[in-house]
Formats: C-alpha cells, structure tokens, sequence
C-alpha cells in the first residue's frame, strides 16, 4: 500500500475511491453495498474499526485508529464532512515517525478539530479534565474565567490551575450536585452545580459543570410554597381529601376527621375513593341520598384512562347534621373531595322559609289587596286577597313580572284614568313620595282605592281597597313586617 486508500460515500453509496480498491472491496465494485463490504474488510483488518465505523455513519464521530495486521502497521481515518463519509486506510512504516495520509483527509481532520476546540472554548458549561492525581489538565473558556474572577488573573497563567470545587480528587463517576468552595464566591451568585464526570480513554476524567443557582432558588420557593400550602390546609374548616390518578387516598386535612368521624388510622392506609364514600354510608347517622347510588354505579365503571364525573349533593343525618360532598375531577385524572358541615346553613334556610312561609300567611288574612314590588319595577309578592280581586287562579302574574305587566292587567280592568301614567313614571323616572293615593272606578263602575308607599330600600307597596271598606285606611300589615317580607323574598 504504496498510497493511502480513500472512499468516500454519500448516503451510503460508494461516491468514489482513488484506486486499488480490490485490496478491499470485491471486484466489481458494488457501488451500493461498498459499505458494507468495507466494513467486512476493515473490522478484519484493523482492531476496532467496526464500533468507529458504526458511530461514524450513525452519529458523524470521526476517528484515527492505528493497527497492526501480519507486521503491518496500518492507519485507519473516519470523518464526516457534511453528508460525505470518507474513510481513508494508510500504510505506515514502523521505522519511520510519519504516515502517509490522504490531504483531504487531514484537511477534514483539522477542521473538525478546529470545530470542536471552538465548541468546547465556548461552551456556556465550565468543561474541564482532571489526571488520576486530580490535577486539571484542560479546562475550557467559561473555567478559566470563573478561575480569574474569583482567584484573581496570575491564577490561570501556569498550570495546574487551581481547581474551584472542593475535593475534586473524590470526583466519582456519575452526577451530583457541588457547591463551589466555601468563601470562594458571595451566597447569591453561581453556589451550586450539577456536576457530572465521565471517564476518558487515557483514564483522566471530563468534568462538566451546570450553573443550578436558579434551579436551587425555585426548589427553594416551591418548598415555601408547599409549607405554606399544607398550613392553609390543615387550617380550613372544610374537610379535603385529594386522590391520585388511581383514585387512592394520598392527601387529607384533621378537619376532614373532625367532620366525618372517620378513622385516621384508615385513613392512613390510603383507602380508595369508593371505599372511603362506602365507610362514611355505613356510618350510623348516615344513608347516602338515591343520587349517590347512581354516581357510585358510574364511579365503579369508570376504567383508569377516563375522568370520574363530578358530583355535588347534601348528605343529611338523623342527628340534624348536612353535609355538602363535592367531588372535583382535575385534569392530571386526580381527584379533590371537599366535604363542609352545613348544617347552619341548612338550619337558617329553614328558619326563614318558616319565617316567609308565617309573614305569607299573615299577609293573606288582610282585606287588602296588595302587591310587594321592588325599586326597579319587579313583583317581588302577592296576598290572597289580590288574587281573588285582580286575578283568577290561572292567570295570575308570576313573581318576576314588570310593573308595565301589572299596569296593564289593572288598566284593561278599569275604567280610563291617568293615574296609570303616574304609576310607569313612579318607577320610570325615580319620583318618589311616602304615599301615593288615588280613587279609581272598576269596569263595574265599583269605586276602589289605590295607595303607593314607599318603603325601606325603595321596595313599593301597591294596596286596592273596595269603597266597602274604610277609604285608605291604615295598611293591615306594619311597615316592618312587609320590609321582612321583601328581605325573605
């Protein structure tokens, strides 16, 4: 081998070679399995070519092996240039300190090394090298700068240079975190990396360094923020229970022990979401409403891929006590239970419905026919007695309806007066008096009277009494019972 042997591909096809290929490749040449046949060759030929050559058409990793084969010393070269392989084999002379090498191929080698020199100057990660007595052999741009910044310039200007992390001849291989030596940079900039060391083939170590300073703040914050989380928690009034994506219990707060009367302990073994609702069933004071028994059908059949539907209902007891249960499906396929006492709640609410329910009945019983209407216009409420003078029992104005509504029925029931547009102008404009009154004639020629008060908080109250009655007397109900009425309604 007189001359080097050189092939160059392009997506695996054999581009071109500058002769003497049967040395290597069956003739003819087979243009399209050339590779593989060089490969076959090679790997034959020279120790280590197959692994170079695999890394090479996979990842573009040049290489430079040298070999022996029957007292031959052989140079084998493998670099990429853009989409060209090219592969070049060099006979070399035992005797002699030089090879003979292909130009172009030494070309792409020194580019490639210029192009990785260049990386690995600029790389933004510190990158340096370490011999077995943990000395730095190489270190690259970002390094040496952080060398000079906290060492000073006559630092890196002889070699070793100091090292910056502490005990880096206990470097092992693997990952880890590192905080630069104590003392050596202020508390707030570039305090923690992730190191990690690889071994090299001359057995020294690369090192590479990447800053954490902003991973360790956010760890940091996040952990205030869960500390913070976990005080509110535990603090609510509210019981809350979250479950993970396999509906297993991980989270709950002492309020939900306090309203359930569940046992920690089982709470503790991370009960499913079924079985917890199946425990607080069996509870003495608790028989879980006919809607639960669907959702719990649903619940059951629900496959781990899909969202459990959400529910929302009022558990009573026998002792008095209600209970709100929300379920809350999220959208990582976990679950937030909320569960509230609210038993007050459901207590006040019927206290004042008995309280609207007594004021309801109290209305109906005066003479008065009357209507309750807020300050924009809207009936608010009715007694009996207007029903039966106004309305028949199919047709009566439903709670809801406009002044403008109820102005009509009573004018289509009257005979013309203006009294009507005094009326639409009493809400239209604002105009406001303590007491409004007028006489007015029924279609029947049958004489009423009509009073407007205004009450507290601008609602109206509108009374029709039968010229039978006393004219304009005083209203059946005190002005405070009819306020108590509007705040009901």
């Amino acid at each position: 081998m007189s001359e080097p042997r050189v092939f160059v591909f392009r997506n695996g096809y054999l581009q071109s070679h500058n002769g003497g290929a049967g040395y290597l490749l069956p003739l003819p040449v087979d243009h399209l399995n050339a590779w593989d046949n060089l490969y076959k060759s090679l790997t034959a030929l020279v120790k280590g070519a197959g692994p170079a050559l695999d890394r090479l058409k996979s990842d573009g990793v040049g290489f430079c092996i040298h070999g022996q084969f029957e007292g031959e010393t052989f140079t084998l070269i493998g670099i990429q240039d853009a989409d060209a392989v090219t592969v070049t084999l060099s006979a070399a002379d035992p005797q002699h300190p030089t090879t003979r090498v292909d130009t172009n191929a030494l070309i792409s080698l020194q580019k490639e090394v210029e192009k990785l020199r260049f990386v690995s100057e600029n790389n933004p990660i510190m990158i340096w090298t370490i011999d077995q007595n943990a000395r730095i052999t190489w270190a690259n741009g970002v390094y040496r700068e952080r060398v000079r910044h906290f060492l000073g310039e006559e630092a890196t200007r002889s070699w070793p240079i100091p090292a910056i992390f502490p005990d880096e001849h206990s470097f092992a291989i693997g990952r880890r975190r590192r905080r630069l030596t104590e003392g050596l940079a202020p508390d707030d900039v570039n305090q923690w990396y992730e190191v990690t060391v690889t071994e090299m083939f001359d057995t020294q170590k690369c090192v590479f360094a990447i800053p954490l300073d902003k991973v360790i703040k956010a760890e940091a914050a996040l952990r205030d923020f869960i500390q913070s989380l976990t005080k509110t928690f535990a603090s609510l009034s509210t019981g809350l229970a979250i479950f993970d994506r396999t509906q297993k219990l991980i989270l709950f707060n002492p309020a939900l022990i306090d309203i359930t009367g569940l046992d920690a302990v089982l709470l503790a073994q991370r009960p499913s979401l079924a079985v917890f609702f199946d425990h607080i069933c069996n509870l003495e004071n608790f028989h879980e409403p006919e809607a639960y028994r669907s959702w719990r059908q649903k619940l059951t059949n629900v496959s781990q891929e899909d969202t459990p539907p959400p529910y929302d209902d009022v558990w009573p007891s026998m002792d008095g006590q209600s209970l709100r249960i929300k379920v809350r499906p999220q959208t990582d396929k976990s679950i937030a239970l909320m569960i509230e006492d609210v038993s007050p709640q459901i207590e006040r609410e019927r206290y004042y419905q008995n309280e609207k329910k007594l004021f309801q009945s109290m209305w109906d019983l005066q003479d008065e026919a009357a209507v309750l209407v807020s300050d924009n216009g809207t009936l608010l409420g009715m007694n009996a007695a207007y029903v039966r003078e106004w309305t028949d029992h199919n047709s009566a104005p439903k709670l809801g309806s406009s002044i403008k509504e109820l102005v009509t029925i009573w004018e289509n029931l009257c005979r013309p007066t203006s009294f009507w547009q005094e009326i639409t102008a009493y809400f239209d404009q604002g105009i406001r008096q303590d007491t409004v009154t007028a006489e007015l004639l029924r279609i029947s020629d049958r004489k009423i009277y009509i009073r407007v008060i205004t009450l507290q908080d601008g609602m109206i109250y509108i009374g029709f009494q039968n010229d039978t009655q006393n004219a304009v007397p005083t209203v059946g109900l005190r002005n405070e019972a009819i306020q108590t009425l509007t705040t009901l309604s």
